[in-house]
């Protein structure tokens, strides 16, 4: 769990930072941009994402479990850098063939004016070349065991980009248009960052060593591969297919709505993060050496870890939800319940620890396709039920309840398939807490300015939850920490 827990605090670390900005941004966003501009924005990053999984191959999936056999450092990775380098190529020109293709349909389809998408869509191409790249990239370096650089550069430095960008636009130095080119930009120079430090560290190498790619090895790559597209795609498109519905049902002014308020609920599971990036490493390595034990701790305690810390920020983030509609322009109130029932949403993801990652390392990868399948047609179809009867928040509701589904398929699935169980009573415990620390903000009358607001609400939730908590014994960890901090001020004050 070092390894872990060292590259989770340091991820969380610069997720947060990278929070900070972030929400500095999404201000300055709802009051520079149009709510249709905001829906233009967090469309083209929807599509991009799609067609990057696609442009992708699938590989990024197989990296996980295929790279344990490549690795060699002083064999340059028995040229795993240059099957990667083949496989970007080709899937980016996948990705570019199946944009041409697909494009006129999905602008044909939509029922609302999509004539201001049709005005940036050609920034799709180097979204789509230069996203796929940094997936394959980011995980590449995960499996060197180095999550902490994809975090900095996408969570962080993109970031602070495009807060550079809206700053501009907010004091009318540059217009529109360029601000869309500059957000461009800013989205894809990670890939080139994160290139050359690979470069940096020597981990790049395009010369080919067919000779360690065995029969066996090719196998487990097209059929990794096939289903990691399949599994990828499913994956992305869960996370987009709302924004995609609501933009075609409901118009790009909604659509910017509902991106902004779900930014405020996804607050809760970036943790999560940088958590699954090692821990999806972790279990590769582990399922090879058929280390189950290791596996079993892994799968329980990320769960538990993440379900402490999503409660906390959950009850949190709603105990404010009045001070958040404070510093929002007044169209974004008709996503408030976006924000609870997203909330949820992601609650029930961060409890679930990584229960994915530990399917897709397993030699059991091609059922996670087929439980993608479900999830995706379950938003699919709980969408098309509840966005004509509760707009927005019928999007959130169908995000909760599919969601809820899929969580309880994989729980059965890992609990008779491995006899492995991501739940206990510490989890009821942590909810019971949760309430118990929600409580007193409840009744505490608002104050006469936001921020004072937000202080002492969230003051009291932090620390009555962190009390109760230590307390409880829950998690070993927590314990150890607390008393290394107690061990370091008495060697201060003395």
């Amino acid at each position: 769990m070092g390894v872990i827990q060292q590259q989770t605090l340091k991820g969380t670390f610069f997720l947060y930072a990278g929070v900070i900005i972030g929400f500095i941004s999404t201000i300055a966003f709802t009051h520079t941009l149009s709510s249709s501009e905001n829906g233009l924005i967090s469309l083209l990053i929807s599509y991009s994402d799609v067609f990057s999984q696609v442009a992708s191959l699938g590989f990024s999936s197989a990296i996980g479990i295929l790279f344990p056999y490549f690795r060699d450092k002083e064999q340059q990775h028995k040229g795993f850098f240059f099957v990667l380098s083949v496989v970007l190529l080709l899937g980016s020109a996948v990705g570019i063939v199946l944009y041409y293709a697909l494009m006129p349909l999905i602008i044909d389809s939509s029922e609302q004016d999509m004539s201001l998408f049709v005005s940036y869509m050609f920034y799709l191409l180097p979204l789509i070349v230069f996203r796929s790249a940094f997936i394959l990239f980011d995980r590449y370096y995960s499996v060197l065991y180095n999550t902490v650089i994809g975090i900095v550069l996408k969570e962080f430095v993109q970031r602070v980009l495009i807060l550079g960008a809206i700053i501009l636009h907010f004091y009318q130095l540059i217009d529109f248009d360029v601000f869309v080119l500059l957000y461009v930009v800013s989205v894809c120079l990670p890939t080139l960052f994160i290139l050359f430090s690979l470069w940096r560290k020597n981990e790049i190498s395009f010369k080919p060593q067919l000779a360690y790619l065995t029969h066996d090895i090719k196998h487990k790559m097209l059929s990794m591969s096939f289903y990691g597209l399949l599994i990828s795609f499913n994956a992305i498109a869960v996370m987009r297919v709302d924004t995609i519905m609501i933009s075609d049902m409901l118009g790009l002014s909604f659509t910017g709505i509902y991106t902004i308020t779900f930014y405020f609920a996804t607050l809760i599971k970036i943790p999560s993060r940088a958590l699954s990036k090692i821990t999806a490493t972790v279990f590769a390595d582990s399922w090879k050496a058929n280390d189950l034990k290791t596996i079993e701790i892994v799968y329980y305690k990320s769960g538990l870890s993440q379900f402490i810390i999503g409660i906390l920020l959950f009850i949190g983030i709603w105990a404010n939800i009045e001070n958040i509609f404070a510093i929002l322009p007044d169209e974004y109130a008709a996503g408030r319940y976006v924000i609870f029932y997203i909330g949820i949403t992601s609650l029930i993801e961060m409890i679930s620890g990584g229960s994915t990652m530990m399917i897709s390392t397993s030699k059991n990868y091609r059922i996670l396709a087929f439980f993608m399948f479900i999830l995706l047609a379950l938003l699919i179809l709980t969408n098309y039920i509840f966005i004509p009867i509760s707009g927005i928040t019928g999007a959130a509701i169908a995000s909760a309840i599919s969601t809820f589904i899929y969580f309880l398929i994989r729980y059965f699935y890992i609990l008779k398939k491995y006899k492995m169980n991501g739940l206990g009573w510490a989890h009821l415990k942590i909810a019971l807490i949760a309430a118990v620390a929600y409580l007193p903000s409840y009744f505490l009358p608002p104050m006469n300015h936001f921020i004072i607001d937000i202080a002492v609400r969230s003051s009291i939730i932090s620390i009555g939850f962190s009390i109760l908590i230590y307390f409880s014994h829950i998690l070993p960890e927590i314990d150890a920490f607390v008393l290394k901090l107690k061990l370091f001020i008495l060697k201060k004050i003395k």
